[in-house]
């Protein structure tokens, strides 16, 4: 019995478990999934439902769809070329975004049917993402229209600028044709398409965008009057003057040479002294130098007057400005009181380079002038194929950069004071070198510098290790407790002083030194003052000779020593020893006296060629016939 209740608890058990661990139920409707929070999003749900397709754009792997009031972004990774007002079913996974959106595994056409209607809505509602990936109908100004490539396929489409409500709408129209977008130019419209928006890198919303699938969703309410190209020109310097109309600011024309593109965002107009930095998002080809006509709508912010939502139709006559040369305080100082900024101009300034780099999408030169720094700036094609290498400059080289003058930040502007500023260049070849850059450079002198250190560190290491074995190889011949040659040491020395006495039939003397008594002492007053005496010994001998005298200690307490002083000095050397082992244990008030047995052999020819040993045998026999002296006229300790 307790064994079936086991197996019936363990049961369970896995029942319970299978049926927590069992996959999420599969969504069904668009409903549900719009209904979802980005929480419960970001789970993977699985989903399978029908919707129709609102906006597809296969190229770049997306479309919308919908299914009454309630619609979806779906991502694609493979499906059937679309068309709004196909049905299909989806089949994914939910994922998190800025509203839940749709990753589709596979999506299967059902069949073509009828497209939601459209709800009539304004920016406001827009902004707040009420309606977001459904189809709305918005009224609006178009205040530009251009032509773009897409980034993922060589598909190009358009983008229209909208004013509506007196905000900024982006709309994404499928149309290849510029003749078509020309003839939006200032026309009153409803625009049907899909609501979306743009976002930052938080997925908070910046802005909003339309998707419109084609020129038949963009309904001209009223053409313009006539071609904006036919407004007259306005000189530079007056185009925020121009009368406004029912409260906004009307589109107006300037002319000038161009002297800066960046395609899809600034292209600069100059005439003259005038200048104006013209926003656009054209990515049509135009040519530096070339005359232009540009409308826009003026905007006048921090001090600096621009074109916005700017169109851009070059002549072909090409007409070059001229860079104006110019100091790093020309250019950064700004004046309202006289007409000689170089703001927007195109300007040519030389410095000396002290760093550069390459970005993501520009190429940048750091250069000093006057004693301060500014920074020339080279922008990337957008086509990456392009991209040319960067200019390689040794940093310090003297260079001439040709651009155009722009500041860093509207907010840094102070009548009466400097203002940082870039240079935009152009291209390339808007830098010339100048002068290169001398070989005695900062860089250079760190590096002569860090070697001089490597330098010295080596020698002080190869200094070290030096010292260390010749401390080594005195330790090798040197008494520690005295100081003098070991045997070793002076076996060593002795013998080549033995050879050289033989072959040039010169003598020395060797004296065999031994303390008398010297256990006694030890036995007496301890091993300590035993080392005591023998470093006396060693002190008095010291006195007593040259430096140039070898002098050992060659055993327990034994020494020797060597010296080329005369035969007949002998005893007088001997009697000198004693008293200065006398005199040093008296100062010290030592307990006992120090007497030596000294054995003194003249060492030269007369004594055969024999060995060092032999020679110290000889000395040692003469030193204990007088240690036996000794020991018969003195007393014990």
């Amino acid at each position: 019995m307790k064994r079936l209740i086991l197996t019936i608890t363990i049961f369970l058990g896995w029942a319970a478990v299978a049926w927590g661990a069992a996959e999420p139920a599969t969504l069904t409707t668009l409903r549900a999934i719009y209904s979802l929070s980005n929480v419960e999003a970001s789970q993977s749900l699985p989903v399978a439902f029908e919707a129709t397709v609102t906006y597809f754009r296969g190229y770049e792997n997306f479309m919308f769809v919908q299914d009454e009031d309630s619609a979806v972004f779906v991502r694609l990774h493979a499906s059937p070329t679309l068309v709004p007002g196909d049905r299909v079913l989806v089949k994914g996974t939910t994922a998190a975004s800025f509203q839940p959106i749709v990753i589709a595994g596979s999506v299967t056409l059902l069949h073509h049917g009828v497209m939601p209607k459209a709800v009539p809505t304004g920016f406001d509602e827009l902004i707040r993402g009420q309606y977001d990936s459904r189809l709305v109908v918005v009224h609006a100004h178009v205040r530009a229209a251009d032509l773009l490539v897409s980034p993922l396929a060589p598909v190009q489409s358009s983008r229209l600028q909208l004013l509506a409500e007196g905000s900024h709408i982006e709309a994404y129209l499928d149309c290849d044709d510029p003749q078509a977008l020309e003839g939006l130019l200032n026309a009153e419209v409803e625009v049907t398409g899909i609501a979306a928006g743009k976002f930052d890198d938080k997925m908070q919303q910046t802005g909003v965008v339309l998707y419109v699938s084609s020129l038949a969703d963009v309904k001209i309410l009223k053409r313009a009057s006539a071609s904006p190209w036919s407004l007259p020109v306005t000189p530079m310097d007056r185009i925020i003057a121009v009368p406004h109309m029912n409260g906004l600011t009307p589109r107006v024309r300037v002319h000038g040479t161009i002297t800066f593109y960046q395609p899809e965002t600034a292209v600069v107009l100059q005439n003259g002294p005038k200048s104006l930095w013209i926003a656009t998002h054209t990515r049509e080809p135009l040519k530096i130098g070339d005359q232009a006509d540009a409308i826009g709508f003026p905007e006048a912010r921090d001090r600096l007057l621009t074109l916005t939502d700017g169109e851009i139709q070059d002549s072909q006559i090409s007409q070059p400005v001229t860079p104006q040369p110019a100091t790093w305080h020309q250019l950064a100082f700004w004046s309202a009181n006289k007409p000689d900024g170089h703001q927007d101009d195109l300007v040519s300034i030389e410095g000396v380079i002290v760093a550069d780099v390459r970005e993501a999408t520009q190429d940048e030169y750091v250069l000093a002038a006057d004693g301060r720094l500014f920074t020339a700036i080279y922008h990337h094609p957008l086509t990456a194929g392009d991209l040319s290498p960067m200019i390689e400059i040794p940093l310090g080289s003297r260079i001439r950069v040709t651009g155009i003058c722009a500041i860093v930040e509207s907010y840094t502007i102070n009548p009466g004071k400097e203002v940082p500023f870039n240079i935009l260049m152009r291209s390339p070849q808007d830098i010339v070198v100048i002068q290169s850059a001398p070989w005695w450079t900062a860089a250079h002198a760190l590096w002569v510098v860090v070697l001089l250190v490597l330098v010295i560190l080596g020698m002080t290491g190869w200094l070290a290790v030096v010292r260390h074995q010749a401390h080594m190889r005195v330790l090798t011949v040197t008494d520690p407790l005295t100081g003098l040659y070991n045997r070793r040491g002076f076996f060593l020395l002795a013998e080549h002083q033995w050879q050289l006495a033989l072959r040039k039939k010169s003598s020395f003397l060797l004296f065999y030194i031994d303390i008398d008594r010297f256990k006694e002492i030890n036995d007496t007053y301890g091993h300590k003052e035993g080392d005591r005496a023998l470093q006396t010994v060693a002190t008095a001998l010291r006195e007593c000779f040259r430096k140039t005298d070898l002098i050992a200690r060659i055993g327990g307490d034994e020494f020797v020593l060597t010296t080329d002083l005369a035969q007949d000095s002998q005893a007088m050397l001997e009697q000198r020893l004693v008293k200065a082992v006398q005199q040093s244990v008296s100062k010290t008030g030592r307990p006992y006296q120090i007497s030596l047995s000294v054995g003194i052999l003249q060492c030269d020819g007369s004594l055969g060629a024999h060995p060092l040993e032999d020679l110290l045998a000889k000395a040692d026999t003469l030193m204990y016939e007088q240690k036996r002296e000794h020991k018969k006229r003195t007393q014990p300790y």
